[in-house]
């Protein structure tokens, strides 16, 4: 090939290859920004669904301890002055709770809850309400665990 042909084939080439570039490279960087983008805003609604389960679980936690302090409490004060008072409290944060809760959780605080009335009115017995406290904190563990696991899931 002579030096003017590959001269004219390289002028040819680039007399094409320049307006094709000064399309392309704007296409090509206007995807690469839309990708980012896109990018971007799935990690924010990730990061915003994790930070909303984790402030449910925050919550849970709040209420779980709160509902075995005065859980506890009973337990370890059946037979005297103060167990009518702490069934009251009992009462409080379990209305206060239920809401929230809203899972196994609740079937054993309705069980607690209904021994504790027995117990007032001379029917139960101190061991099946201690069994059924046990169960209940046994449940509250279980559903933190897997409010937990499910807070710290990607999706």
């Amino acid at each position: 090939m002579s030096d003017k042909k590959k001269a004219g084939f390289w002028t040819f080439l680039t007399g094409i290859a320049e307006p094709f570039s000064k399309v392309i490279t704007p296409i090509i960087t206007l995807t690469g920004l839309a990708v980012g983008l896109w990018q971007f805003h799935q990690q924010q609604r990730i990061s915003e669904t994790q930070e909303f389960r984790r402030r449910v679980w925050d919550r849970k936690l709040q209420a779980y301890n709160d509902l075995a302090a005065i859980t506890s409490q009973i337990m370890t004060s059946i037979g005297t002055p103060q167990f009518d008072s702490l069934s009251r409290r009992y009462k409080q944060v379990y209305w206060a709770a239920m809401p929230l809760l809203g899972d196994s959780v609740e079937h054993y605080m309705t069980d607690f809850d209904e021994e504790i009335t027995s117990i007032r009115n001379d029917e139960g017995e101190p061991g099946v309400l201690r069994i059924r406290g046990y169960k209940l904190m046994r449940a509250c563990k279980a559903s933190l665990d897997s409010t937990f696991i499910n807070a710290n899931a990607t999706r």
